[in-house]
């Protein structure tokens, strides 16, 4: 019995550590299953959902530049140019198909369409779209009737420009008439640059201003002046046009460009004569300037008006230097 007796401590010893032990183990082994998490991190549905998502850029809208001109009580729009980020796009010239046409009609020539007007490079009122002129005809087709309202005085060869976009250009407008000293300065320019190319000094006597127009093109407080001028005589064989743009030097003016040329008899379709034809069809003369670029000086947007339709250029100033950066020419019909 005692040895009976001495072993049972062992025993109820044994007994209990083999109770004990599975819940010890138990007790490890919940802690590291409810150990606490960390924070969720923002799962990609999150990151892409409708709170974080960006708001899209509103899309910008590209400038087109159209001249504008008033005859009487009719005044009309005319494409010259569409920038599209920064480069210079050419409108429809009026050849194309009519389903081009009508495309471009319905985009830019809708009635009652607004644009801004532009007038020696400032906003200047409005113009508003009556009617697109391509529906009928072959004259015109890329052109528009409008109504204007502004304080500028649109006429004949006095021209100005309109845009889609209002903020084209911010800046003020710069164009008025020549003081007589700078008309003077300007004309002996002229004179010069024909006697360079030949023009004996009689022919001189009968050189025509067709226009001439003071623009602070760089906003420097002084004015480059834009000028086209008509050298021919009544039955003569030719007629020399020169179309000029002059900068400020000191108290007198300097060429900036030239651009001269020779048209006879031999240029004119349809066996016609160089007495039959006005002045204004056979020379370039200024359409009026705007900031296209935004480097704070105007660009010269000029125009041919040919026999059978019409050539913008554009002229921006570079390196010290005027340069022809754009040429886009338009069917109107024959003269």
């Amino acid at each position: 019995m005692r040895e009976s007796n001495a072993r049972l401590p062992v025993y109820v010893m044994l007994k209990c550590l083999l109770i004990l032990l599975p819940i010890s183990l138990l007790q490890v082994e919940i802690p590291a299953r409810e150990k606490p998490k960390q924070p969720p991190s923002r799962s990609r549905k999150q990151e892409t959902g409708p709170a974080m998502r960006k708001a899209p850029t509103p899309r910008r809208q590209s400038p087109a530049i159209f001249a504008v001109s008033q005859n009487g009580s009719e005044a009309f729009l005319d494409p010259v140019v569409i920038v599209i980020g920064g480069r210079y796009m050419r409108p429809p010239t009026g050849v194309e198909d009519q389903a081009v046409l009508s495309r471009f009609a319905g985009r830019y020539y809708r009635a009652g369409q607004k644009y801004s007007l532009f007038f020696g490079g400032g906003r200047n009122g409005n113009v508003t779209v009556k009617q697109w002129l391509g529906k009928g005809g072959e004259c015109n087709r890329s052109m528009a009737g409008v109504s204007l309202s502004t304080s500028a005085k649109i006429e004949g060869k006095v021209m100005g420009l309109a845009s889609n976009v209002d903020s084209v250009s911010s800046r003020e407008s710069s164009r008025r008439m020549p003081t007589p000293g700078e008309r003077a300065s300007v004309v002996k320019l002229a004179q010069r640059a024909y006697t360079q190319k030949g023009a004996p000094a009689a022919l001189l006597q009968s050189l025509r201003t067709i226009n001439m127009t003071a623009m602070d093109l760089d906003g420097d407080g002084r004015s480059e002046i834009v000028a086209s001028f008509m050298l021919r005589q009544k039955g003569g064989k030719d007629a020399r046009s020169l179309f000029l743009i002059a900068e400020p030097e000191g108290g007198e003016y300097k060429t900036g460009f030239s651009r001269y040329n020779v048209i006879t008899d031999a240029d004119i379709p349809g066996g016609a004569s160089l007495d039959e034809i006005e002045d204004y069809v056979l020379v370039q003369i200024l359409v009026d300037q705007l900031d296209l670029d935004k480097d704070g000086k105007g660009e010269i947007i000029a125009m041919d008006r040919g026999f059978e339709g019409i050539t913008y250029r554009i002229y921006k100033r570079q390196k010290d230097r005027w340069r022809n950066v754009y040429e886009f020419s338009t069917y109107k019909c024959a003269y």
